[in-house]
């Protein structure tokens, strides 16, 4: 939903060795965003 919004999409939802689900993103200004939950 925030590409639809303007975010420039970093890195594609990931699971991470430890755990945990996460992505990034940009914002129209260019602000580095982080997304992430743990899996349980």
């Amino acid at each position: 939903r925030v590409v639809a919004k303007g975010a420039m999409p970093i890195l594609e939802p990931t699971t991470e060795p430890w755990g945990q689900r996460t992505c990034y993103v940009a914002d129209p200004e260019g602000n580095l965003i982080e997304i992430g939950s743990f899996i349980k």
